[in-house]
């Protein structure tokens, strides 16, 4: 039997901004995935459907996602009958902190995946609908 490398487990809290950028503005993994996707390929334009091949979601569910991206200003869309999406990356400051939580996910996937669905997460949504992440932060 062939076992896949396990990756040690930090004992270290998650970095706070980490933390803080999870709560408010990430609402659920299929969220955080469809960021990440994106982010990953920057230059790249998105449609709904490119989205959902590549995450394995229905095509409501990618368009959901995507929507709720761009409410929270974390992605550039535009209208139409075809909507595209691309990640917004004119703000260094997001631009590095999505970096680094590609890097935590990547190595604390049920810690981040957990800090989402928890009880607290869906409170500090709540209070976070009214601060989302513009450019001008």
């Amino acid at each position: 039997m062939i076992h896949a490398p396990m990756r040690p487990k930090s004992d270290a809290p998650l970095p706070d901004d980490i933390r803080r950028f999870v709560l408010t503005c990430i609402g659920s993994v299929p969220q955080l995935e469809a960021l990440l996707l994106l982010r990953g390929e920057p230059d790249s334009t998105w449609t709904r459907s490119s989205v959902a091949r590549r995450l394995y979601l229905a095509e409501s569910l990618a368009g959901d996602v995507l929507s709720e991206l761009c409410a929270a200003g974390l992605l550039e869309c535009t209208d139409g009958e075809m909507p595209t999406y691309r990640f917004l990356s004119e703000s260094p400051d997001l631009r590095a902190l999505v970096g680094r939580l590609a890097d935590v996910y990547a190595s604390r996937l049920i810690e981040i995946t957990n800090l989402i669905h928890s009880t607290d997460g869906r409170r500090a949504r709540r209070f976070a609908d009214a601060f989302k992440w513009r450019k001008d932060s």
